[in-house]
């Protein structure tokens, strides 16, 4: 056994207590004593990716059947034992990994530990379950078909990988689980369901200690897997670009566009992760306001970072509103990805004087959040720009109303706005419309360095209770120059 590690991560506020088993088990123990409740997940690194050609679902399979009993855990036992603890307990499977769980109080979360060393080496596969099973995956493909986004995915994801594994889907290929058979499955398990291919994770009420004594106990023994990993083709360098048309019925149209990225924890990962944030980050994001707001083309758009163990891709989605044409949509998608792309490149170009902040070059603020009632104990906005931004004009525009304050046509009704320190805020009574911005003039320019929105209860003047006042909402503030 190694010896054990502390890791203090930064941007936590926890120690990481970190070590690998002799058998090349990796173990991860977090300390977090304010309820008594224990998160166990184990994490193997097998996933669609490791299928061979003729196994495409197996991994996905596979998951179903360590459900199915062990030789120390009949069929349906772990699900009873886990009711019967007061717990939960489910799994999930991915292209990179496939991974199991359970939420259990910390009295009893060892019970977890023994269950996965029954499921790492005990698996029964039995033939009749087998047979059972395959039947009830099939039957999960072929609801997922009536999702609209899966044939442009699967197609888009076939075209991006033309040789590595991910070009197929995690739940496989319907023509290969009906021919596939439970002896392949047992080679599959064995090969991948070793220590050595394993992640542990353990956070909640426990003593590190302790913890890595009782894994050492239920878990160390198990052996290495018998030969090594085979390696994963990978995909060549792709020279051109690729095109798939999907065609069904209905005048709705919708296009992906998919750029091959890096894996992930490469340097370039999180940067992505910042581009699909702004550009379609929420309300304020760069392609809402392009796409939704603006030109008013698309009624859904999202961005989004899929690095993956092997080079993966980011995605551009997005849902054209009807009479959409497909090549207006793609336009408008790789407009605002290049807006993205030439502002971030004019910014690192610039030269700024010594203290000069790039902001100041910035023609406006919009943002995003959640609106509750003034008296509430964390009311929503306090807003510190730095520079102030000089304007005359203030955009209110609601999105989504929850449980808010509001007449009987369920809008918001009414808010205060407290501009920099003053003491008089301004009153405003918003769009008689649930969904329709508000545009306040203020008195004179002026040069916006705090800003506080707050729901209010009574309508000036005529006292007025209005009712349903306990919620919240989200709502975007604009200011322009």
């Amino acid at each position: 056994m190694t010896a054990t590690d502390t890791l203090p991560v930064r941007g936590l506020m926890r120690d990481v207590t970190h070590e690998v088993l002799d058998n090349g088990l990796r173990v991860f123990l977090v300390e977090s004593r304010e309820l008594p409740v224990v998160s166990h997940m184990i994490w193997y690194t097998v996933g669609a990716r490791d299928e061979r050609t003729g196994e495409t679902g197996l991994s996905h399979f596979l998951e179903h059947m360590m459900f199915k009993g062990t030789a120390d855990y009949p069929k349906g036992t772990i699900d009873a034992i886990t009711a019967r603890l007061g717990g939960h307990n489910n799994a999930f499977t991915d292209s990179d990994c496939t991974a199991y769980y359970f939420n259990l109080k910390s009295d009893r979360w060892t019970e977890a530990l023994a269950i996965e060393a029954s499921r790492m080496q005990g698996c029964l596969l039995d033939q009749v379950e087998f047979e059972s099973e395959k039947k009830v995956v099939i039957e999960e493909l072929q609801m997922g078909e009536d999702e609209p986004w899966r044939p442009l995915w699967q197609g888009v994801e076939s075209m991006a990988f033309r040789v590595h594994p991910y070009r197929h889907p995690i739940i496989g290929w319907r023509e290969e689980l009906e021919r596939l058979q439970r002896d392949t499955m047992e080679g599959y398990y064995r090969r991948h369901y070793t220590p050595d291919r394993a992640v542990l994770v353990v956070v909640g009420d426990i003593d590190a200690s302790e913890g890595m004594a009782r894994i050492q106990e239920q878990l160390g023994g198990i052996p290495r897997a018998p030969a090594p990993r085979a390696d994963v083709l990978q995909e060549p360098p792709q020279t051109g670009e690729r095109r798939i048309t999907v065609r069904f019925n209905g005048n709705m149209v919708r296009c992906a566009i998919a750029w091959h990225t890096c894996k992930v924890g490469d340097r370039a990962d999180p940067v992505l992760d910042l581009a699909s944030q702004l550009l379609s980050g929420g309300k304020a994001a760069r392609l809402y306001r392009h796409l939704i707001q603006g030109r008013e083309i698309a009624a859904e758009v999202q961005a989004y970072n899929e690095a993956r163990l092997d080079p993966g891709l980011f995605w551009v989605i997005a849902e054209g509103k009807p009479q959409t044409k497909p090549e207006d949509l793609e336009a408008a998608i790789l407009e605002g990805r290049n807006r993205l792309v030439g502002n971030v490149a004019k910014v690192q170009g610039s030269s700024f004087r010594k203290g000069q902040n790039p902001r100041r070059s910035v023609d406006g603020l919009q943002t995003t959040g959640w609106l509750c009632r003034k008296d509430d104990e964390t009311p929503w906005l306090r807003l510190t720009l730095r520079p102030p931004i000089k304007t005359n004009r203030i955009v209110l525009s609601p999105f989504e109303c929850r449980e808010v304050q509001r007449d009987r046509t369920g809008r918001i009704v009414a808010l205060e706005v407290w501009i920099n320190k003053s003491t008089n805020p301004l009153f405003v009574t918003m769009a008689k419309h649930p969904l329709a911005p508000t545009v306040v003039d203020l008195p004179r320019t002026m040069r916006v360095q705090q800003l506080r929105l707050c729901i209010v209860e009574r309508l000036p003047g005529k006292g007025q209770q209005l009712k349903d006042c306990a919620g919240f909402a989200e709502i975007s503030l604009e200011l322009t120059r």
